[in-house]
């Protein structure tokens, strides 16, 4: 294995561990009873501000031509304002724990075969192909057999599910939103804008629903820590390390190993927040997981250019 590669795969691996902490940082400022618009104002502040910092190391002062081309970010940042209201708000829901919402979020896989289908004639023999049908199939039964023996039918915990498979639906809208931006822009760059502007949805957001500045009164040191730490290392350093590591590895790989992404979470909140997941919401993930895989394999079979790489995880 090259230097390179070595370097590639500490990158991917560092990436996928700090996506896995997303989810907890989150959940574990919800039960802070910190406001969902001001931490995520905060969190995509500080993740703006380091992925600027990288793409002027990078690429200079020539990226900032990007911002003529605004309105090629409209929608992709528009769907991406509204997944993250819809997937911090699950969250806030005192039944809803990382592990469980990773888990469930992995069907957004499904949902981007099925609008893929609809939208793109490309994408269709693809997902015609066993392995996706195959895969669709197996990711329908772990969503279901992962709420089914869940711990409750309570309405609560009824509305964190809608949300969280709501939130996972936006993502694959999120992510073939993408597909046309990646075909002109470097991901981090095009990153770079969208997470600028999602800021400024976020400081609107906050000023009108909330108190931007009860961040600086009211939260914790601690807790003003923790999420401009998330920003850094959730949104800044995870989608940095992430297109590192596809640039060497390709897609597929990197796709592929994210779907460890909910065993980590999983273990990260049983340590931090005590959550436990039953058998059969571990057995019926595991089913889901498979399903992903196949229908990743079959769709990167079919996905060779650089343009077609998705962000792959939510922040």
């Amino acid at each position: 294995m090259s230097r390179s590669t070595r370097v590639s795969v500490l990158c991917l691996f560092l990436g996928t561990l700090f996506w896995s902490f997303a989810g907890v940082f989150v959940k574990h400022l919800s039960l802070q009873a910190i406001d969902a618009d001001v931490q995520n104002l905060y969190r995509y502040a500080a993740g703006t501000m380091s992925l600027w910092i990288l793409v002027f190391y990078l690429f200079g002062r020539g990226a900032l031509t990007t911002l003529k081309r605004t309105h090629t970010f409209l929608l992709p940042t528009t769907i991406l304002c509204v997944f993250q209201v819809v997937m911090v708000s699950s969250l806030y829901k005192k039944s809803i724990y990382p592990g469980f919402s990773s888990l469930l979020s992995k069907s957004s896989v499904l949902f981007g075969a099925i609008l893929a289908f609809i939208l793109f004639r490309d994408e269709r023999k693809t997902i015609l192909s066993w392995r996706y049908l195959v895969g669709g199939l197996l990711g329908m039964i772990g969503v279901v057999g992962v709420v089914m023996f869940g711990e409750t039918a309570r309405a609560e915990f009824s509305e964190g599910v809608f949300l969280v498979i709501l939130s996972a639906f936006l993502w694959a809208c999120y992510t073939l939103s993408m597909k046309p931006v990646l075909r002109h822009t470097h991901p981090i760059i095009a990153f770079a804008v969208i997470s600028t502007f999602t800021t400024l949805f976020f400081l609107v957001l906050a000023s009108a629903r909330s108190r931007p500045m009860q961040f600086f009164t009211e939260v914790s040191v601690r807790d003003q820590v923790l999420i401009v730490l998330s920003g850094l290392l959730c949104i800044g350093a995870a989608h940095s390390l992430y297109f590192r590591a596809v640039s060497d590895l390709g897609v597929a790989v990197c796709s592929s190993f994210l779907l460890v992404q909910p065993l980590i979470t999983g273990t990260l909140s049983a340590i931090a927040l005590g959550e436990r997941l039953r058998p059969g919401q571990i057995l019926m993930g595991g089913v889901l997981l498979a399903g992903v895989y196949l229908s990743t394999v079959a769709g990167q079979r079919a996905r060779r250019t650089p343009e077609a790489v998705p962000l792959q995880e939510e922040t």
